[in-house]
């Protein structure tokens, strides 16, 4: 449980770092933080933008306070280090996140889900239900720019990757042609196989990236210490 922390904590960015985005579903809600300010967009009805006035880490996550004096409110914006799954998708999210605007309390996810997969290298550990071979090295490691690359045991592999609302999808592999031994080799085979495969991914309590085909796990990594 603490190492989950330690890399969810990792992803809360502090304010003015980038421009941070939120939201949830029924209602649709959304909010961005940029450039000391909250924009807060709700389906039907117009933008709120107010200034942030305060920033507050209650050692859990962190408050953030907006206020719209022009209108005599404040919007209280709490952001947790707790994996988030949209509603609707299924999607992970680094931080689940509330918003009180007025008298409305609205829950949903934050961050980036790209944020997750980047946040640390991956030591695979299981492909396809079976486990990896201790002795052989197996790992992989994305970028924020859109690339994975690894080790598959015998040759090192490189690949685009791509996210969308609801789908983690990774490109044509590209590989070097070394030759081993029989078992190797042929983990390294169903390693490619199952990474082409891939459709989604989640995040276990206990910080392990699940990679899946549809609804079926196809590789499960663990961070690497």
């Amino acid at each position: 449980m603490r190492r989950y922390l330690v890399l969810l904590c990792a992803l809360l960015l502090p304010h003015g770092a980038s421009a941070w985005e939120g939201g949830g579903n029924e209602p649709f809600w959304s909010a961005t933080l940029e450039a000391g300010q909250m924009r807060i967009t709700r389906l039907g009805l117009p933008d709120l933008i107010f200034s942030i006035v305060a920033e507050d880490d209650d050692g859990s996550g962190l408050r953030i306070t907006a206020a719209d004096p022009a209108h005599a409110r404040d919007a209280v914006l709490t952001r947790r280090p707790m994996i988030c799954r949209d509603t609707m998708t299924g999607m992970p999210h680094p931080e689940t996140v509330t918003l009180a605007l007025g008298k409305d309390w609205f829950a949903g996810c934050g961050g980036a889900p790209a944020d997750l997969l980047a946040a640390t290298p991956w030591q695979v550990t299981e492909i396809r239900g079976t486990l990896a071979l201790a002795e052989v090295p197996l790992d992989l490691r994305f970028d924020p720019e859109g690339r994975i690359t690894g080790q598959g045991g015998c040759n090192g592999w490189s690949a685009s990757y791509y996210l969308t609302g609801e789908r983690l999808g990774i490109g044509p592999m590209a590989a070097t042609r070394m030759a081993c031994t029989p078992p190797i080799m042929d983990q390294e085979t169903r390693l490619f196989a199952a990474l082409a495969r891939v459709t989604r991914f989640d995040i276990t309590d206990a910080s392990a990236l699940v990679l899946l085909s549809g609804d079926t796990p196809v590789l499960v990594a663990r961070p690497v210490p």
